[in-house]
């Protein structure tokens, strides 16, 4: 950029508007430092999906649905997911359609509320994979050995879903 060009405009509604969309605003310090750039803020909707032995084949909703706010590199997520049938496979359950891919950690994990979901071994636990969009679910086991995957056996026609989570970007 040029020294004394315009950065900034104001449109009629009187917001500001960067000259680009590699320009943002720097917080907590008076200096130019990248890690206090603001240069990304987004809100908006997505469609959640659930998938069952890596397939959605059969899988039906009533209700479909998940809302984001994306500031810098974090996601906050809420969805909702209520099924009005579930299809005929057995496998693994997992959620994908999450709107920004995560990031390469992996330790992230998302809050699940259920119900009428058949979980044997405890609470319907998400664990966020890294470099993707997706999530993986697990019974939480508290007899000492491993959490085990949600299998579609556990989930019915009317298994509802509600979770919340905040996660990095990649």
């Amino acid at each position: 950029s040029t020294a004394g060009a315009t950065q900034w405009a104001i449109d009629s509604s009187g917001n500001w508007l960067p000259a680009a969309t590699d320009h943002g605003i720097y917080l907590g310090t008076t200096s130019a430092a990248a890690s206090n750039l603001l240069d990304d803020y987004e809100e908006g909707t997505f469609t959640p999906q659930i998938k069952i032995s890596g397939s959605t084949t059969g899988i039906a909703y009533s209700v479909q649905a998940g809302h984001y706010t994306k500031i810098g590199n974090r996601v906050i997520v809420n969805m909702e997911i209520a099924l009005s049938a579930k299809g005929s496979n057995t496998g693994n359950v997992s959620l994908i359609g999450l709107p920004f891919t995560t990031s390469n950690d992996n330790y992230q994990t998302a809050y699940v509320y259920n119900d009428r979901v058949s979980s044997p071994n405890g609470d319907v636990l998400a664990y966020v994979l890294s470099n993707g969009t997706s999530i993986n679910f697990y019974q939480s086991r508290t007899d000492g050995t491993n959490n085990g995957n949600l299998s579609g056996n556990e989930m019915n026609s009317n298994s509802y879903l509600i979770m919340f989570m905040t996660y990095k970007t990649g």
